[in-house]
């Protein structure tokens, strides 16, 4: 017998180690209620601002391999964070990296910002490499049936298929404005909602609830291919 899948989609995480936590208590208990197994695509920023970095990088490590099928999208602070991996930040990305977060991560995994760049990245790959394979094998999207799954979401007019790396990562206008069809719903983070709550439009659905400054982190349990009942295909949420 086939077991039934949930995909869950959790937004922006931001170094929240313990409200990821309480998230995944959450998203277990849902998905045992409804004899199913939980299928989890990370829509990315998992790291820079809240201080328990590491032990988030863990937990995803932790559910990767535990439920089959689950994902982690790169986001943009993510990306800086692998660049730093790799030895590719230049200086202008260092800057932005260091003033909207990245001290944080660096603090978390034991690196002063004046230490050595290429020795103290050295030191944290070979400490967790690991993580370092995490980011390595991160996706830039996740395509289902209904839905496609995004850091920050897609530039309108462009086929889902051929969307820029860049954009997924980066974009907020003029997505965000946009009444356009994207062929599919838009689930995405990166922006914070203005109400602080996951936001539901015609096209997308956004679920960057800011963590790491209200406390909320936010999932969407993303309805079946296989739903025919109206209640089925709505998109519910499960909020810390």
């Amino acid at each position: 017998m086939t077991e039934d899948r949930i995909v869950y989609a959790i937004g922006d995480i931001h170094g929240m180690a313990g409200l990821l936590r309480n998230l995944l208590e959450r998203i277990e208990a849902h998905a045992i209620q409804r004899q199913a197994v939980p299928q989890l695509v990370f829509l990315g920023d998992l790291v820079d601002r809240g201080h328990e970095n590491v032990a988030v990088l863990d937990t995803v490590c932790d559910c990767l391999d535990r439920y089959e099928g689950s994902r982690l999208i790169l986001g943009n602070h993510d990306e800086y964070f692998l660049k730093f991996l790799d030895g590719t930040l230049d200086a202008e990305s260092r800057g932005n990296w260091h003033t909207y977060g990245g001290l944080e991560t660096l603090r978390s995994y034991g690196v002063d910002p004046d230490d050595d760049e290429k020795t103290a990245a050295a030191r944290v790959r070979e400490r967790y490499p690991h993580h370092y394979r995490l980011l390595l094998e991160a996706v830039p999207c996740v395509d289902l049936d209904r839905f496609f799954l995004v850091h920050a979401g897609v530039r309108p007019g462009v086929p889902l298929n051929a969307q820029a790396p860049q954009d997924l990562r980066w974009i907020r206008e003029p997505f965000l404005s946009s009444e356009a069809s994207f062929g599919k719903t838009v689930v995405h983070g990166h922006t914070i909602t203005k109400s602080g709550r996951p936001e539901v439009f015609p096209n997308r659905v956004a679920i960057d609830t800011g963590a790491y400054a209200s406390g909320h982190l936010t999932a969407a349990v993303l309805p079946s291919p296989t739903a025919e009942a109206a209640a089925d295909r709505d998109i519910a949420f499960l909020s810390t």
